[in-house]
């Protein structure tokens, strides 16, 4: 027999999963249409540039490849459920340690310092994780008071 304890804890990895196969379905439509934009404004590099031809040929070189690491990536993250993406993240951690720690560590950098707490809580965790993670937060955030003698 489940407990109330184990069903909660089900219940909340299967929305966590549902949120993260949600955002991830989000962010590799996003980075497709990236990279069809990107592909779409090759053209006008090349117009905009007073560069001889080899120039052009690199930029479009360049452009072209950075458009189907963005389509690939888009691809991915859109196609992968959670388990698979889990699977993956795991090999390369497993694989190359201090790069996932670097990249992990710029990332939340990044994603931190562009969104902002606040905004950060309303878009990635699902609504009822929101006051527990804010108390949380708050706590972890406020001077250590001194003890009283």
């Amino acid at each position: 027999m489940t407990t109330i304890n184990q069903r909660i804890l089900v219940t909340i990895t299967n929305t966590l999963k549902t949120g993260i196969d949600n955002a991830t379905t989000r962010l590799g439509t996003r980075l497709e249409d990236a990279a069809r934009k990107l592909r779409d404004s090759g053209p006008m590099l090349d117009r905009g540039a007073a560069a001889d031809d080899e120039t052009r040929v690199d930029h479009q070189r360049v452009n072209e490849r950075a458009a189907r690491g963005l389509s690939s990536l888009g691809s991915y993250l859109r196609e992968a459920e959670f388990d698979q993406l889990a699977e993956d993240l795991t090999g390369l951690v497993k694989t190359h340690p201090g790069r996932a720690v670097a990249l992990a560590a710029a990332a939340g950098f990044v994603v931190g310092a562009t969104l902002g707490r606040a905004t950060l809580l309303r878009f990635a965790v699902p609504t009822f994780v929101v006051p527990a993670l804010t108390s949380l937060w708050d706590t972890l955030a406020s001077p250590v008071a001194e003890p009283v003698h």
